[in-house]
């Protein structure tokens, strides 16, 4: 319906079907759209209406907006749905992004907002946060699925499908041994061409390049 559409079309689309208060005919163009589209019609949209864009947005809609804006734009959102609704964002938001992201604030309403999230998360963020700027350590993400080498393909999966909240972020479990050390990394890809029977220490790529927290991410980037 709107892949024909300019952005200047769809933008008026979007805009009679706010004015009228159509949400289900709203939530059928966004499902046609991708992350980088709604952010686009949220920056070019008239100001009146991006409050009523965003409140006609769900919680994981306005999670991946907030990706493809910059920091101040997320910001403006943030300020835009309300503190509950910003909250609930937060927390389904990557860490390194937030932790990215609280920089741009002042100290009062950072440390409100982190009190407001989800215990487990907001600890994340503070970890991350107390990395110096510039290190891997600021940059990198706590979302990974980690498996005993032991496993078998058909255990590996069973644990990747509790995880499926993040799982749909990340393209590789990572192997770890009996000390909890890393040892190698599988794909999607090989679990899913592998026997149920298999085991992930015969199919895990053992050639793995690890970087040290407070890396530089220059030097990290030349690695």
């Amino acid at each position: 319906m709107v892949k024909n559409m300019t952005y200047d079309e769809l933008i008026l689309r979007i805009i009679i079907l706010l004015r009228d208060g159509k949400r289900k005919e709203f939530q059928n163009v966004l499902e046609e759209l991708q992350p980088y589209d709604m952010a686009i019609l949220f920056k070019e949209m008239p100001e009146k209406y991006r409050g009523r864009y965003l409140s006609f947005l769900t919680v994981e809609d306005i999670t991946d907006l907030m990706g493809e804006l910059d920091r101040e734009e997320q910001l403006v959102v943030l300020n835009k749905v309300g503190k509950e609704k910003a909250i609930h964002v937060m927390n389904k938001m990557d860490n390194d992004d937030l932790a990215a992201l609280f920089e741009e604030m002042d100290s009062e309403l950072k440390d409100q907002l982190l009190s407001s999230m989800e215990a487990e998360e907001s600890e994340a963020v503070r970890v991350l946060m107390n990395y110096p700027p510039e290190t891997a350590g600021r940059i990198m993400t706590n979302r990974y699925v980690w498996i005993p080498q032991h496993y078998t393909v058909k255990e590996a999966v069973v644990k990747l499908k509790s995880f499926a909240e993040i799982a749909e972020s990340i393209n590789y479990l990572y192997v770890i041994n009996e000390q909890k050390q890393l040892v190698g990394v599988i794909s999607y890809r090989d679990l899913i061409l592998a026997e149920p029977d298999e085991k992930v220490q015969e199919l895990m790529f053992t050639r793995v390049i690890s970087a040290d927290a407070l890396q530089d991410q220059e030097e990290v980037a030349r690695l």
